[in-house]
């Protein structure tokens, strides 16, 4: 009677499978549709306004200003990957049903980014002005202004953790469109909100007070957003230790890859730099930033696989589990390989019109090798996405540092003997075995039948939640 009941439950669950996985490449499309709209639209804004504010603060406040934002983004790395990390739990507790869970880990998250951002905050006060002068490099007319624009990015960085706390909620909830919504008014309020204050307030303080403003109008409306998706936050407000210890597992591991990866992707300048000249850098770097720029629409995919595989690793079976890493697989390789087939044909025209008769002798065969490159690693962040998802963020962390000194290796040894071609041929080769190690990955850990539910989760009496949430 037990196993006819449960061979009954899993033809229930395949035959509502069937109509429920052709509606997932709309949702998926339309999710990163909504992810590439949260990256483009203040990108295309920033770039209209850049001349304006360049104009209007001079050349050197600009460069001070680059560089104080450079320090706020590298210090948000500071989140050791709880962002990622509540991503996943609060995906894999949406599907559980566990709603009181899901604020545990929120409150939690939050509670740990803000001691961490309030370490950064600490951490870069009282060496403003050493920063400013030493690491900065800024002229005596500008000291006092950096250093007060120093302090106030300090003071905006427990913003900026929580920015990515909530986030994290609301991917981890599948909130694309919501969360998207705010991105973009984040984005034109930091780009357009400067611009109109130019004429009254037009120093390096004002500007960063601006920007900390625009975080904390951020960090409310994610808020919001949180809350009307899980009203619970209100009243279950808990701080849980044995959650802070597993955000840390999961984060800590997703450091590793995020710190390695970078590395990974940017040492062949440096490559070329020591081993050619630094001029031979702009015909690499040039095409490279060109075609790289493709990977977005990778990453709006695996930003949406991401939860979606975490939510299916633990209230699915291995057959939905591996129809989704099918899907996504498949979508993310039809849609970038239009563009990179474009590439490969119109390579040389592109870069004349764009840049010169000069550049295009030169960086044609660059752009063209590279671009085989993307489009294996766009479609590697589809098992990297599962990887993690699954979780076994430790995996990606280790494939990454077992890379790290055999590239730097191929990559040395090839840029001397054939020069940048070298260098393109090195890099495109580690996205292939970088993909073959992921695809490999999947293979091995890709959970067996009745392996994946409830183990780690009983349920709710509430039911399991649809990993369907933001549908309106």
């Amino acid at each position: 009677m037990a196993a006819a009941s449960q061979n009954s439950a899993r033809t229930l669950r395949l035959g509502k499978l069937v109509e429920w996985m052709p509606t997932r490449t709309v949702w998926l499309v339309r999710n990163a549709a909504w992810n590439l709209s949260g990256s483009f639209i203040p990108m295309i804004a920033a770039v209209a306004v850049l001349p304006v504010i360049l104009s209007s603060i001079g050349k050197e406040s600009f460069g001070v200003l680059s560089l104080i934002l450079a320090l706020v983004g590298y210090f948000s790395v500071l989140d050791l990957g709880l962002g990622r990390a509540l991503t996943k739990l609060v995906a894999e507790k949406q599907a559980a049903g566990k709603r009181f869970e899901q604020c545990e880990i929120v409150w939690t998250g939050m509670a740990v980014l803000a001691a961490l951002g309030s370490a950064a905050f600490l951490i870069v006060l009282p060496f403003a002005g050493l920063i400013a002068k030493r690491f900065l490099s800024v002229g005596p007319a500008l000291q006092s202004e950096t250093q007060t624009a120093l302090k106030i990015a300090a003071a905006m960085m427990p913003l900026v953790l929580w920015s990515s706390a909530l986030r994290g909620v609301l991917e981890g909830r599948q909130a694309f469109r919501r969360l998207n919504h705010v991105r973009v008014a984040m984005g034109l309020l930091t780009t357009l909100a400067p611009v109109a204050v130019l004429k009254f307030w037009n120093t390096l303080p004002a500007f960063v007070s601006i920007l900390a403003a625009a975080r904390l109008v951020t960090c409310v409306l994610y808020a919001r957003t949180a809350l009307k998706l899980l009203p619970e936050l209100k009243t279950h407000r808990k701080i849980d230790p044995r959650v802070a210890k597993l955000l840390f597992h999961f984060g800590g591991w997703m450091t590793v890859s995020n710190v390695v990866s970078p590395a990974l992707v940017y040492l062949d300048r440096f490559v070329i730099t020591s081993i050619i000249s630094l001029s031979a850098v702009a015909y690499y770097v040039t095409p490279f930033e060109a075609v790289t720029k493709l990977l977005y629409l990778s990453s709006a995919f695996a930003a949406v696989l991401f939860p979606s595989f975490s939510a299916l690793s633990c209230a699915f079976t291995r057959q939905e589990l591996h129809l989704e890493f099918v899907k996504g697989l498949r979508t993310v390789a039809i849609v970038l390989a239009p563009a990179v087939l474009f590439t490969l044909a119109a390579a040389n025209p592109i870069l004349r019109i764009w840049l010169g008769r000069d550049f295009s002798e030169h960086s044609t065969i660059i752009l063209r090798i590279l671009a085989v490159g993307v489009l294996l690693n766009g479609i590697a962040s589809v098992p990297f996405a599962f990887i993690q998802g699954v979780g076994r963020p430790d995996l990606t962390a280790k494939s990454h540092l077992a890379q790290l000194v055999p590239y730097v290796t191929l990559c040395g040894v090839a840029t001397a003997h054939f020069g940048i071609s070298g260098t393109a041929v090195a890099w495109s080769m580690r996205a292939l075995i970088d993909l073959t190690i992921l695809l490999a990955l999947v293979h091995r850990h890709m959970p067996r039948l009745g392996e994946l539910p409830k183990q780690k989760y009983q349920g709710s009496s509430a039911g399991v939640e649809s990993p369907v949430v933001d549908t309106v």
